[in-house]
């Protein structure tokens, strides 16, 4: 039994890895109805976005999105759009995949927002100037790289 469940495991993996990124005409047209429905337009005016068409976010706006009826009638509508493609990589930079990006609860979709949103922490830098090695090129618009991925 444990053996048919690793089996079936590695065949749901491999599966996902042979996927390829989704079309954006597809996405686009799977989720234009929902982007464009009233519960869409009233999202936005509970969130302040009024450019969710184009999926810009502000985190304050994001934060106000887990608190909105509208937005999860929204949730839904866009989802149920998402789940009418076939199974593609919906977010390259995670690998997830279009399955697994309409399967999220609203819950889920809300955080997920709020966290893509959020502010950068910025880095502390050191107190004192470290020396730049011979081999690197440091300038104001490139962090120190070295002369060999040039």
């Amino acid at each position: 039994m444990a053996r048919a469940a690793l089996v079936f495991m590695a065949a749901m993996a491999a599966t996902t890895a042979a996927l390829e990124p989704c079309a954006g005409q597809d996405v686009g047209m799977a989720i234009m109805d929902a982007m464009t429905s009233l519960e869409a337009d009233a999202c936005g005016r509970d969130t302040g976005n009024d450019n969710l068409l184009m999926n810009v976010w502000t985190h304050e706006q994001a934060l106000q999105v887990a608190s909105s009826v509208n937005c999860a009638q929204f949730w839904t509508l866009l989802s149920n759009g998402v789940k009418s493609i076939d199974d593609c990589i919906y977010d390259t930079t995670t690998g997830m995949s279009s399955a697994q990006y309409a399967a999220m609860t609203f819950e889920q979709f809300a955080a997920d927002l709020v966290a893509s949103t959020a502010p950068s922490t910025p880095s502390t830098a050191p107190s004192t100037p470290s020396p730049t090695p011979s081999n690197v090129t440091a300038n104001a618009t490139h962090a120190a790289v070295p002369h060999i991925f040039y």
